[in-house]
């Protein structure tokens, strides 16, 4: 909160309210010595009554300053408080998207699944089950510690080995596990499960993502393979782990795309408290 602008509108109508208050107290100074020959009164001279006027316009002075001050600090925190309801309405809304993001795209598996091998989609989907019991438990917390977030990936990936085999290579660096700091739920989930979407991959040429840590942020890195015929992309994934950033406040992630490479760079936070709940 800047105090700069309401300071300054304080000492100007402090200064302003001193002045007339002064040439009040003088005039009625001379007014009341004129009418009431105060002379043989040295404690009611129009020198004291000036001082005493003076002293109870400071007074009044303070109390007004006082309470502008107050009730402009009220104000404030009234202020914070609606914008801080707001920002956790939106935040919020994009964990519901997570949710909705996770189930729509893995139901999607497991509709495949049923036709093609009945019993491994009942498999599916008691790890399923188990997967989206992870979403559920941290669905009122802005972040999660890293390890969290990794336990729930290998979890993930269980999933997708069991559906695609050896189609996909995903390599974790041990600096990753080693690392400290948190991450919003299902972020790192998110871009790998983009990169299953947006790419295409076989046993003979199987999709290689890495995951590493340099400065400061985790990286996602997947060979690019596009699909010769790619769905259409609503950008809801990656724009939904942007938005969670921004609201938690911070680095932004950020994207870089190249010719044979697809990267994803994920800030891990520190300092926050990852049990923090709504």
């Amino acid at each position: 909160m800047s105090f700069a602008h309401p300071y300054r509108s304080l000492l100007v109508y402090s200064l302003a309210l001193f002045i007339m208050n002064t040439l009040t107290a003088y005039l009625l100074s001379l007014l009341t010595g004129y009418m009431f020959n105060l002379d043989g009164l040295p404690f009611l001279q129009v020198q004291h009554l000036y001082v005493y006027s003076i002293l109870a316009t400071f007074i009044s002075n303070v109390y007004v300053n006082a309470h502008y001050l107050y009730s402009y600090m009220e104000a404030e925190a009234a202020k914070r408080r609606l914008e801080t309801e707001a920002m956790q309405t939106k935040l919020n809304a994009l964990k519901q998207q997570v949710d909705q993001h996770f189930m729509f795209n893995n139901f999607s598996i497991l509709t495949e699944l049923i036709m093609e091998d009945s019993r491994l989609a009942v498999k599916f989907l008691g790890k399923l089950s188990k997967v989206y019991r992870y979403i559920i438990q941290n669905y009122d917390r802005d972040t999660v510690p890293l390890a969290d977030e990794l336990a729930f990936l290998d979890s993930y990936l269980y999933l997708m080995y069991m559906r695609y085999g050896d189609s996909i290579v995903v390599s974790i660096g041990p600096e990753v596990r080693d690392a400290d700091g948190s991450i919003p739920p299902a972020s790192l989930q998110i871009v790998v499960e983009n990169a299953l979407k947006h790419n295409r991959f076989s046993r003979e040429s199987p999709l290689m993502i890495a995951v590493s840590v340099a400065d400061g942020c985790l990286v996602v890195r997947n060979a690019l393979q596009p699909l010769a015929s790619a769905p259409v992309s609503t950008g809801i994934g990656q724009r939904n782990i942007a938005e969670r950033y921004a609201l938690i406040g911070g680095r932004r992630p950020s994207v870089e795309s190249t010719e044979f490479v697809y990267t994803v760079r994920l800030p891990i936070i520190s300092g926050l408290d990852n049990d923090r709940e709504i």
